[in-house]
């Protein structure tokens, strides 16, 4: 199933176009995936540029994220596009090296390994996870 699929048809309802950008490589981008790149911001300035651009855009642009695609919102909103007329980061946690796998002190290890699974080209062995964790942690 999309993951994006409720938000897009809620959208699409109330007469919005929708576009949903994949972030650097993953989905169907290229590049190598990379933990709250910079390369994000450059990424959301072309996209904004090639959407403000398109016959079906008004000219304005809500930039919507929920966890990490907010910080992604964020992101787009440090561009100052033009074209930017709000910014939405929806539970985005609030000091992203401090808050994003750990909790109380604790490491969230579900979502660290989900995101050395997706940072990598291809799913981790127990050993190589635990290594990963050593070396960040």
């Amino acid at each position: 199933m999309d993951p994006y699929g409720y938000i897009v048809t809620d959208w699409l309802e109330r007469d919005f176009n929708v576009v949903v950008q994949s972030i650097i490589g993953t989905g169907e981008s290229s590049g190598d995936f990379e933990y709250l790149s910079t390369e994000e911001i450059d990424d959301a300035a072309a996209t904004l540029g090639w959407l403000s651009t398109q016959p079906f855009s008004n000219g304005a642009v809500v930039l919507y994220g929920e966890s990490y695609d907010g910080f992604l919102a964020l992101a787009g909103g440090l561009t100052r596009h033009p074209s930017v007329s709000a910014v939405v980061a929806a539970s985005a946690p609030p000091d992203p090296r401090q808050d994003s796998f750990t909790s109380g002190g604790m490491v969230e290890y579900a979502l660290l390994k989900y995101y050395l699974d997706l940072s990598s080209s291809q799913r981790m062995s127990t050993r190589d996870f635990e290594r990963r964790v050593t070396d960040l942690f």
